[in-house]
């Protein structure tokens, strides 16, 4: 990466760190079918309820020849009726325990797979890793905890983990102690570049992050309970870095920061039907009915049975159809991609807004004529978007203004009608100094933050001077469009907009891990008093 010649910055500045996600994930192996807690046990249990109750009839063979003719069934032993009592028994425990793991996410890790040692010091282990137990912050947007995959490559030392659109990495490299150099290494050489001094890095030392509190881990690597993290984006560093940084100048390095941290997209899944039906039939509540509509079989009302286990299935499918139409409307709501420019290899080209990654520099206008400007077809041009209701251009991700001035709308996000006046970073290098890092959520420095989803209602592009003899982003030529020069921070459901959608998707989903507030603990409880008052009837 071409980088030009900055003042150095203050060596003794404290090196940042990544912020503590507050998620806890325990890396988990997954049993064989054969070992899992409710296969291997109740086969041990069916066999020796088989084995015992056949002892038994040959036992009542044996001695029915010695036993008085005018003997009764009451005379029996009471063991002699344990096994018509056990196997049912068994079968219920079996069922019990499976409907558990489908209503508790906690019992299913336990019954199916193996909890492994996540700390540095059994990395060496990590081969065996298949999933990860992930336990959202008590109180957050997030839902309750869930199961997810390990994907990534392993064997080159990087383990990654895509839980409800959230993206963790874990460096599985022995003497790495939790430093994600791979990463990292985008952003902190050229820190590096910037300030000549390698203590400048996110991750230094033994910077680990406890995830299971609220504070900073800066102890011992080999004490730190777990050494996922999640992506690190430019939005922390030195201002300086931004005013020198001139995009991606390679392409080893923009296909590296595609890979590690994806493009911007929000893909939202459907699931089909059959999956919310299925997941809406096995609801205690909904079993419980089930269980009713057998015993009024049993005693004769079976017209009313099957009318009344009719409805409720056709009820749990409209509860389903219900949710998959929520989730297709917002797909809708998105919007398409539109062609933008974007300074890469040191010249300007042109893009689509869906191939943005983190580190571009992006030009951006206020008006809908990039597409007749760079010839993109389709919804490029002169056409107007659909989704758009006022004059402007959205703003496809979070993006930092690095020159000129705009006034934007952010009214989708803060619901404040009055536009806000944008202005380029170098007004807040020259308030804060070039040493100080960039803060998004700090009022001042939000002055020159474009965040995703907002509309862009004007701008005023800044001309640079003699290009090929300035440094950074000074030597940057004007855009072809004429528009806002500005790089790129954060992509897809990592900016501000996207968490509000990925809230929206997972709306449905309670803090405490349960759907619709049907499968609670007050429910339970329901369902309990209902079966005592059953079979006390």
């Amino acid at each position: 990466r071409t980088m030009a010649s900055a003042a150095t910055s203050n060596s003794n500045s404290a090196p940042r760190r990544r912020a503590n996600h507050h998620y806890t994930i325990i890396p988990l192996t997954k049993r064989h079918p054969r070992t899992r807690l409710d296969v291997l046990p109740f086969i041990i249990l069916y066999l020796g309820a088989t084995a015992y109750e056949h002892r038994l009839v040959s036992n009542n063979d044996t001695d029915s020849d010695v036993h008085a003719p005018n003997s009764t069934p009451d005379d029996e032993p009471w063991h002699h009726l344990l096994p018509d009592a056990l196997l049912p028994l068994a079968m219920i425990c079996h069922v019990a325990l499976r409907l558990a793991c489908v209503w508790n996410v906690l019992i299913r890790a336990k019954v199916g797979y193996k909890r492994c040692d996540a700390s540095a010091s059994a990395l060496s282990s990590s081969s065996s890793w298949t999933h990860v137990l992930v336990v959202p912050p008590v109180g957050g947007s997030g839902g309750g905890p869930g199961i997810a995959p390990i994907s990534g490559d392993k064997k080159g030392g990087v383990a990654t983990v895509d839980f409800r659109q959230i993206r963790f990495r874990c460096c599985l490299l022995d003497g790495t102690n939790g430093r994600d150099d791979e990463m990292d290494g985008i952003w902190t050489a050229a820190c590096d570049d910037i300030s000549g001094d390698e203590t400048t890095g996110t991750v230094t030392g033994n910077g680990i992050i406890n995830e299971s509190s609220n504070s900073r881990y800066t102890g011992s690597a080999d004490d730190a309970p777990s050494m996922f993290h999640t992506l690190h984006f430019p939005i922390d560093l030195p201002l300086q870095f931004y005013a020198l940084w001139t995009g991606h100048c390679t392409t080893q390095s923009l296909a590296d920061t595609a890979e590690i941290y994806g493009n911007n997209n929000h893909p939202i899944p459907i699931p089909p039907i059959s999956a919310l039906l299925s997941h809406q039939l096995l609801q205690p509540f909904f079993l419980f009915q089930l269980l009713c509509v057998m015993l009024w079989s049993l005693d004769e009302y079976w017209y009313y049975a099957i009318f009344t286990l009719v409805m409720l299935v056709i009820f749990e499918w409209t509860v389903a159809f219900n949710r998959l139409k929520s989730l297709q409307r917002l797909r809708e709501t998105l919007r398409p991609p539109v062609p933008l420019w974007a300074f890469r290899s040191e010249r300007w080209g042109a893009i689509m807004s869906n191939e943005l990654v983190a580190g571009d520099v992006v030009s951006l206008t206020s008006s809908n004529s990039v597409g007749s400007a760079i010839g993109v077809g389709g919804r490029g041009g002169n056409r107007r978007d659909a989704h758009d209701h006022e004059g402007g251009t959205h703003v496809p991700c979070d993006l930092l203004l690095l020159k000129g001035g705009a006034v934007v709308n952010e009214a989708v996000l803060t619901g404040e009608s009055v536009p806000q006046i944008k202005e380029g970073v170098e007004g807040l290098i020259v308030q804060a100094g070039s040493e100080a890092s960039l803060d998004v959520e700090e009022p001042s420095h939000k002055r020159s933050v474009l965040f995703g989803g907002t509309l862009l209602m004007n701008h005023t592009p800044f001309a640079p001077e003699n290009a090929s003899e300035s440094a950074g982003i000074d030597s940057i030529p004007q855009p072809p469009d004429g528009g806002l020069i500005t790089l790129v921070l954060r992509t897809g459901f990592d900016t501000v907009q996207g968490s509000l959608l990925r809230t929206m998707v997972h709306s449905t989903v309670s803090a405490s891990g349960q759907s619709d507030g049907i499968n609670t603990m007050d429910t339970y409880i329901f369902v309990a008093l209902l079966l005592l008052c059953a079979v006390a009837s």
